[in-house]
């Protein structure tokens, strides 16, 4: 149970004594949130923003793919997020990224505001959003991330519910830990807003870098005496212009030269915690089995 008490509508049970695999000091997971929405907010007149649209646009059209060419440089894989909106409109791009290796993970459709759905418009929204992938590329994703990272009061009893393997919502703690609602299990993933390029300095690219190269070292250096964990996070609206793609691309060859990384998929490092650091929960049913 978490030391503080209480604090969420869920029991709470951080690893006693975590540990990597033997060799290995600190996990790092990249983590792309890939959303081509073109119901974004409109202006204040009422009229379409198509300066918002075309940002997204470019993400479907030059991001994803730059995205995609600097992991197969670095022989890396990550965890993509992808909406139903993007499902939609690019399949076959979403199942380019499914083909190279990488993970996919359910991210809602249209960036909605969950808190607004009410439960049951929530309840069908994760359905279908694991449906529409899992119909495309014919693996159930097993992992999900809110929109903006941002839950409603009943996101994790659904989830649960829908038995979802485990969640990235949180920004409460930096190694991964065990929620169970309503008699099921997930292996929560945190987050952090340090290491999201969308909360960094967009004029500066080079700072972009940084911000990374720093959290990085100032973590493997504590990784010496306890395990560390890093979550990289990225959107190709973003970081697929030239010169954040360059800052993202530095920072994956700068970690490459440190000794004891794994570069881990969510649901892989989801499975090796359950397994090992809460061997007194039953074995999960993962999505597909």
């Amino acid at each position: 149970m978490d030391a503080l008490g209480p604090i969420y509508p869920w029991k709470t049970t951080y690893p006693a004594q975590p540990k990597w695999p033997e060799g290995v000091r600190m996990v790092v997971v990249l983590s792309c949130e890939y959303e081509v929405i073109r119901d974004v907010p409109r202006l204040p007149d009422g009229s379409r923003d198509l300066r918002g649209i075309g940002l997204h646009e470019f993400e479907g059209r030059v991001g994803i793919q730059r995205s995609l060419e600097i992991l197969e440089r670095a022989k890396v894989n990550g965890t993509f997020f992808v909406n139903g909106s993007t499902v939609d409109l690019l399949p076959d791009s979403v199942l380019d990224i499914h083909r190279r290796g990488h993970e996919i993970a359910a991210h809602g459709h249209v960036a909605e505001d969950l808190w607004k759905l009410g439960e049951e418009a929530e309840r069908s929204l994760i359905s279908e959003a694991r449906a529409r992938i899992a119909k495309l590329t014919g693996a159930e994703p097993a992992g999900w991330l809110s929109p903006r990272a941002r839950q409603s009061e009943h996101t994790m009893r659904l989830l649960a519910e829908q038995a979802f393997f485990w969640n990235t919502d949180m920004f409460d703690s930096e190694l991964p830990y065990l929620v169970e609602i309503g008699g099921r299990p997930m292996i929560e993933l945190p987050r952090s807003f340090s290491a999201d390029d969308i909360m960094m300095p967009h004029e500066n690219p080079r700072a972009m870098f940084h911000a990374w190269q720093d959290e990085f070292d100032f973590l493997y250096a504590e990784s010496a005496r306890a395990p560390r964990m890093l979550v990289v996070t990225w959107h190709p609206y973003i970081t697929g212009r030239p010169s954040r793609a360059k800052a993202l691309e530095d920072v994956i060859r700068h970690i490459q030269g440190h000794q004891g990384v794994w570069f881990a998929r969510c649901t892989e490092l989801a499975e090796y915690c359950r397994a090992n650091w809460f061997p007194q929960v039953p074995p999960a049913r993962m999505p597909g089995s």
